[in-house]
């Protein structure tokens, strides 16, 4: 189930740009699945209202 960046992340200096993140995520994507490439890429995969697959990957600055 997808959590959202907001509760995985402990750095506060990016938590505000995080958070606008996830709740665009979340009011357009159902379905979200998060997914890792060595720990360092993430994409998160969802499903538009209307059937259709969409996504966003980023890259894990804080590790």
């Amino acid at each position: 189930m997808f959590d959202g960046f907001e509760k995985q992340n402990c750095d506060y200096r990016i938590l505000e740009r995080t958070q606008r993140l996830s709740q665009v995520l979340q009011q357009n994507l159902i379905n979200i699945t998060e997914n890792r490439l060595f720990d360092y890429y993430v994409y998160y995969i969802g499903q538009t209202h209307w059937g259709d697959w969409a996504g966003v990957w980023t890259q894990q600055p804080w590790h």
